[in-house]
């Protein structure tokens, strides 16, 4: 499949999970084991890749879901997310072990959890139960599995690729930080192959 193609909103996804599990005895010999995770995923980088195939490993069908551009800001300020949602889908989509993508607007992704109904859902092992608000939704549709911690960090990330020329940038009155960027409509695209916004 296209990467593409991985990326869809939860209206079609719901849909194609129906079509998925309801395959069980016509053409599976059993109900397929859905995997989710949730994040930002700003700045692809290989501790991210790790997480996605780990997170593969816990079943058949790995979904991941993204916060919207807003949300990410909110968690994690200013001059976040680097890339907007649009780039982070289709980064996320190009992923082997990723079967599909779509993304969130609200606080916690309790809804689009409610409409998965993963039968497991994964979160890095970092967390702290009391910092995972959504596991009470995720507890009523399947189980919580943690993913092992990696030393890669998106905020880390930034800070070294940022260290080297503060400096210079300072000396050039520049300290203004990134700019944001308008958050761009995502195209999406249903199973049929037809795109939309």
């Amino acid at each position: 499949m296209s990467y593409r193609n991985k990326v869809i909103d939860r209206t079609v996804l719901a849909n194609e999970i129906v079509r998925i599990r309801g395959a069980v005895g016509s053409r599976l010999e059993r109900r397929p084991v859905v995997v989710q995770c949730s994040g930002c995923f700003d700045l692809l980088h290989p501790g991210h890749v790790l997480h996605l195939q780990t997170a593969r490993t816990y079943g058949d069908l790995l979904i991941v879901t993204l916060n919207a551009d807003a949300r990410v800001r909110a968690l994690k300020g200013v001059g976040r997310p680097v890339l907007g949602l649009k780039d982070r889908l289709l980064l996320v989509a190009s992923q082997e072990a990723v079967d599909y993508v779509t993304w969130f607007e609200e606080e916690t992704p309790d809804q689009i959890i409610d409409i998965i109904r993963p039968d497991v859902y994964v979160k890095g092992a970092e967390y702290a139960f009391d910092q995972i608000p959504e596991l009470a939704t995720v507890f009523r549709h399947g189980a919580f599995r943690p993913v092992p911690q990696t030393e890669w960090s998106t905020t880390k990330l930034i800070h070294r690729m940022v260290e080297p020329y503060i400096d210079s940038l300072a000396r050039f009155g520049i300290d203004d930080g990134p700019k944001q960027h308008d958050e761009d409509p995502v195209r999406v695209t249903d199973r049929e192959g037809s795109t939309g916004t």
